[in-house]
């Protein structure tokens, strides 16, 4: 009788400290996971901003952004715009909106070209929107240059507004103009 209480008892003991040992296995395992999933997001980020640099940088994309430069410069038909650069600012903006891309290193080195190319298509871009009755067209571009404008505020303990007036669409469209 003894016997068959000590080897219920360890039984029992046993079981305990087995589903004890899989929860924590378990616990464990989902760690990792998650850490893992943290690892691959912040890796697909950043190749995805690696990728945006070298098409940004590449002489297919800077020959677009001087020809869209000259055309705003020249006040060109709306017909004959090409939306190369602002469909670039769209695709960015739409990683960066679903935080699918590195947001530092998106903010480091875009942000001057999103806040320039913003202010100067912005017109552009509201006479589409009232043109085509779609107020959604190039949503995601407007977001990321909010997003740019209310970090650099933010860092510069300025108000957006501030940034905003001292923008100057000529001087950075002459800029883009240069190979």
């Amino acid at each position: 009788m003894a016997l068959a209480i000590i080897a219920f008892g360890s039984f029992w003991l046993q079981f305990y400290f087995s589903k004890t040992q899989l929860r924590d296995a378990r616990e464990s395992f989902e760690r990792a996971l998650t850490t893992q999933r943290e690892v691959s997001k912040n890796e697909i980020g950043v190749r995805l901003y690696l990728q945006f640099l070298d098409r940004w940088d590449g002489a297919q994309v800077r020959g677009q952004r001087a020809r869209l430069a000259r055309h705003f410069l020249d006040h060109g038909p709306d017909e004959q715009l090409s939306e190369d650069i602002v469909n670039f600012f769209e695709d960015l903006g739409a990683l960066h909106r679903t935080s699918r891309i590195d947001d530092y290193l998106t903010y480091e080195t875009f942000s001057y070209f999103v806040k320039g190319w913003w202010f100067a298509s912005k017109p552009y871009i509201y006479r589409l929107r009232t043109k085509k009755k779609d107020p959604s067209l190039f949503t995601n571009f407007e977001s990321l240059a909010e997003a740019m404008l209310d970090r650099e505020a933010a860092e510069r303990k300025t108000a957006k507004s501030d940034l905003e007036s001292q923008w100057n669409d000529i001087e950075f469209l002459n800029e883009e103009l240069a190979p």
